[in-house]
């Protein structure tokens, strides 16, 4: 006959035994969390040798426009990264930026607030591309603008940062998620007079003249992706 005693103590140790495995496992997996989720050790170097950091991530473009309508000119930088997030952080910096784009009498002044959008490739209703174009932050409350500063010797300069919600550049192919990012008046009645005509732009932003598409009005400042 089995001893109830002997019985007892079985059943009392394989019940702790089950508690103390139950709680090293939840520590473990803990402990695992943990270190995945802390930055990486191993320190990476460049070609010569010195260590990379978080600022090595670091692109640029340049911030492009026109003064004229004839040539195309660099009027800042605008540096990104992809975050742990997969958010796009961005720094806009303008700099040079005239009153006035064109010649007289065709002239237009440069709006002293531009919002900042993303510039989308889609298909028109007729199945032609164009640009669709969006605020780079999805809450409605917050305002994507730069304000261009008081002219110093006639030409303004501003900054903008900010987080686009998506990598703007593909991490694996490098290629851009995104075209472009436009600078556009916050007025929807104020508009450059001059039309890009890039070729790589979709056919009804830049327009053609043997097919009788008279183009956009391009943005006061572009980055192309």
């Amino acid at each position: 006959m089995e001893n109830p005693l002997l019985r007892r103590s079985y059943y009392l140790f394989l019940f702790f035994s089950l508690v103390g495995l139950v709680f090293y496992t939840g520590f473990l997996f803990g402990n695992r969390e943990k270190i995945n989720s802390q930055d990486n050790n191993i320190t990476v170097t460049n070609p010569n040798g010195q260590s990379l950091n978080t600022i090595s991530r670091i692109q640029q473009r340049p911030v492009q426009g026109t003064s004229n309508g004839r040539t195309v000119e660099n009027f800042g930088q605008m540096f990104f990264l992809v975050n742990k997030k997969n958010q796009t952080e961005i720094v806009i910096n303008l700099e040079r930026v005239p009153a006035l784009i064109g010649t007289s009498p065709k002239q237009v002044a440069v709006p002293l607030e531009l919002k900042v959008e993303i510039a989308r490739r889609v298909k028109d209703t007729d199945g032609a591309e164009t640009y669709a174009y969006e605020s780079i932050n999805l809450e409605s409350r917050i305002n994507s603008i730069i304000s261009l500063s008081e002219p110093v010797n006639g030409l303004r300069s501003a900054t903008f940062s900010g987080f686009v919600q998506e990598p703007i550049i593909d991490q694996t192919t490098r290629r851009g998620n995104i075209e472009r990012i436009v600078l556009r008046s916050v007025d929807s009645e104020v508009n450059n007079i001059f039309v890009d005509i890039d070729s790589d732009l979709p056919l009804k932003i830049r327009g053609s003249l043997e097919a009788k598409i008279p183009g956009q009005p391009a943005p006061f400042f572009w980055i192309k992706l």
